[in-house]
C-alpha cells in the first residue's frame, strides 16, 4: 500500500494519544480523523479497534512503519482500565481539537510551548519518566497547555468532578512564565451545550473537603478565574472557534458586519461590550468568553439596561441562553460559519493532503511486507 500524508498523521496521532475514540469522525472532518482513513488503516493491520471497543491504537506493525520513517512511539503491555481510558478518550478529543485548528500537537516537553500554535497535552508530560514536570503535573486535572498567537491557554475537558484550582493556576503560570504573553483559560467537552449544563446543574455549586478546599468544580472555579475563559467545544466549529481568537480585532469587525447601519460604538468605559445597537448594548459571543460576558451583564444592570442584544454561532446560542438565563435579559442572533468565513476566509480548517509520504531523495514511501 501507498501511504499518503493523512494516513501517516493518523498514524503519528495514534501514538501520540495511544486511544482514538471510534466516535471521533462524528465530531471532527478532515482526512485525518475521517472514518475512511481509520478504517483503512485497520484493514491494513496498522491501526486496530481495541476490545473495549471505544477506541483505536497502533498495532506492531504501525509502530514498525512509523519506527521506519523516524517516529518512535511505544505500545502500550495492556489496554488501560476504565477511569484511564476515559481520560485518554477526553485528551485524543483535545489534541483533535487543536490539530485542526493548526495546532503542533506533537510536543514532548515544556520547551516546545515557546513555538506559536503549539499544543502540549497534560497526558504526555505524565508519561516521561525523564521529566521533572511529569512529578509536579501527576496530581491535576488539567488536559493540555497552548501556546496561541496572543496568549498562553489552560485548557479542560471538564466534567461533573473536581479541579484543584488553586495549585493546577499556579503551576500554570509557573509553566508559561517565560512565554511572556497573556493567560488565558479554556473549558472544552463534547459540545456547548454539554459544558454550560456541567456549568449550571445544582451539583455545580457543591465543594469538595479534600486538600483544605482546594478542590473546587468547575462551577466555582470558573467564578473565580480571574482571566478570559473560553467555552469550546471539541468538533470542527470548536476548531473555528479556536481560529478565531487568534485573529485581530474580530469583535470589532464582527459587530460591524452583524449591525451594518445600525452600528454604534460602545460607551468608551465598557471594553466588555463591542457596539450599541440603537439603545441596547450588543456583545460578540462568538469566541463564548464567559468572564467578559459576565462583566457585560453586570455594567448593563449598573447602568440601567434592561437587555443586552448578542451575536454566536446557532450552535452556541442554546448553550449561551442556559448559562444567563439567571444573569441578565438578552436577546440573540445567529452568525452563520458561512458569513464568518466571508469576513475571515484564512478561518478555513486546514487539511492535511492526500499526498505520497516521500523519503529523503524523494522517492515515495512503499513500505516492505
Amino acid at each position: 500500500m501507498l501511504y499518503d500524508l493523512a494516513d501517516i498523521m493518523a498514524l503519528r496521532f495514534a501514538g501520540h494519544v495511544r486511544n482514538i475514540p471510534i466516535e471521533l469522525p462524528q465530531s471532527f472532518h478532515g482526512n485525518v480523523f475521517s472514518e475512511e482513513t481509520l478504517l483503512a488503516l485497520c484493514r491494513q493491520k496498522v491501526l486496530a479497534e481495541n476490545r473495549n471497543h471505544r477506541s483505536y491504537s497502533l498495532t506492531p506493525a504501525g509502530i514498525a512503519l512509523l519506527e521506519h520513517l523516524g517516529y518512535t512511539y511505544q505500545l502500550d503491555s495492556r489496554q488501560p482500565a476504565q477511569a484511564k481510558l476515559e481520560r485518554r478518550l477526553m485528551s485524543a478529543a483535545v489534541s483533535a481539537l487543536f490539530c485542526r485548528a493548526g495546532f503542533n500537537i506533537f510536543l514532548d516537553n515544556l520547551e516546545g510551548l515557546t513555538s506559536e500554535l503549539s499544543y502540549l497535552s497534560s497526558a504526555v508530560l505524565r508519561r516521561d519518566p525523564a521529566s521533572t514536570a511529569s512529578r509536579v503535573f501527576a496530581g491535576v486535572r488539567f488536559t493540555g497547555i497552548a501556546h496561541a498567537h496572543r496568549s498562553s491557554l489552560l485548557v479542560h475537558y471538564i466534567d461533573d468532578g473536581f479541579m484543584y484550582f488553586t495549585s493546577e493556576m499556579r503551576m500554570f503560570h509557573g509553566a508559561v512564565s517565560a512565554l511572556s504573553c497573556p493567560f488565558g483559560v479554556v473549558y472544552t467537552g463534547k459540545s456547548y451545550e454539554q459544558i454550560t449544563q456541567l456549568l449550571t446543574a445544582s451539583k455545580a455549586f457543591s465543594k469538595s473537603k479534600s486538600r483544605a478546599g482546594d478542590a473546587l468544580t468547575y462551577r466555582i472555579a470558573a467564578e473565580r478565574t480571574t482571566c478570559p475563559l473560553y467555552l469550546v467545544e471539541a468538533t470542527e466549529i470548536g476548531a473555528r472557534h479556536l481560529m478565531l481568537l487568534q485573529q485581530k480585532d474580530y469583535r470589532a469587525k464582527i459587530a460591524n458586519y452583524a449591525l451594518q447601519e445600525q452600528y454604534l460604538p460602545p460607551p468608551q468605559d465598557a471594553p466588555m461590550l463591542d457596539a450599541m445597537m440603537g439603545g441596547t448594548p450588543f456583545l460578540v459571543c462568538v469566541d463564548m468568553d464567559i468572564q467578559r460576558i459576565r462583566a457585560a451583564c453586570r455594567y448593563a444592570r449598573a447602568s440601567g439596561y434592561t437587555e443586552l442584544a448578542a451575536v454566536a454561532f446557532p450552535t452556541q446560542i442554546e448553550a449561551l441562553a442556559r448559562w444567563m438565563e439567571d444573569m441578565f435579559p438578552c436577546e440573540f442572533y445567529a452568525i452563520e460559519e458561512s458569513a464568518l468565513l466571508s469576513i475571515y476566509p484564512e478561518l478555513i480548517l486546514p487539511e492535511t493532503e492526500r499526498e505520497p509520504v516521500l523519503r529523503q531523495g524523494g522517492e515515495c514511501y512503499v513500505p516492505v511486507t
